[in-house]
């Protein structure tokens, strides 16, 4: 069984993803700088064409407002 359009599925990785890259944003390390070593990255594969552009829209609706701590680079 597949799940239907709409459903939820992209929203159901991505946000817990973006909320981790947004609570980590303002990690201090112990130099006082920001530690970019432990900074969380992520790399979301998508099997299509079809499908990596479905996400990349979604998760560009997602960061509207975070966009200059989150960005995206999407090879469709």
């Amino acid at each position: 069984m597949r799940s239907r359009t709409g459903s939820g599925k992209t929203l159901a990785f991505a946000l817990p993803l973006l909320s981790k890259l947004l609570a980590d944003k303002d990690h201090i390390g112990s130099n006082g700088h920001n530690d970019q070593s432990s900074a969380v990255k992520a790399l979301l594969l998508a099997p299509t064409k079809e499908l990596c552009k479905q996400i990349e829209k979604q998760v560009v609706a997602l960061i509207y407002y975070c966009r200059d701590v989150i960005s995206i680079c999407s090879f469709s």
